[in-house]
């Protein structure tokens, strides 16, 4: 397992359990960053990267959640399940915020969903991620 991978993989459990909670991020929830962090990531770039994702997701949670919805209309983001929904909003993060190639972004999003979601979750999220790339290469041939 790559530490790019795990990195991503640490990132949808800290998003998942602020998304359960219904919380911001609290004292508790940066203790865990920090935890994380000198466990997995001690002294290395993905350190960075880890916590890029996690507060990158945050931050811009509002603009990521209105394109989800968007892509899939049948479900509304708040009644996603806690994993399904940061999976999609951390893929989402990546591909519209970072250089990291798309087809890397929705390879390690469907990998996530097969490891934490249910069977339906890895082609809801390469769905919806896939649906975000194609149109926005569609509105970049437009212009």
């Amino acid at each position: 397992m790559s530490i790019r991978h795990k990195a991503r993989s640490a990132a949808v459990q800290v998003l998942s359990s602020v998304t359960w909670r219904n919380t911001v991020l609290t004292d508790d929830v940066n203790t865990t960053i920090r935890n994380i962090k000198a466990e997995f990531f001690p002294q290395t770039r993905e350190n960075d990267f880890f916590e890029s994702l996690v507060f990158g997701v945050i931050k811009n949670r509002t603009v990521i959640d209105t394109f989800i919805q968007e892509y899939a209309p049948k479900f509304k983001v708040v009644n996603l399940s806690a994993i399904d929904r940061v999976i999609i909003e951390m893929g989402m993060y990546e591909l519209m915020y970072t250089n990291t190639p798309p087809a890397v972004i929705i390879n390690e999003c469907v990998e996530l969903a097969k490891e934490f979601g249910d069977d339906g979750t890895p082609k809801f999220v390469n769905g919806v991620l896939s649906t975000h790339v194609r149109k926005t290469r569609e509105q970049g041939q437009e212009q």
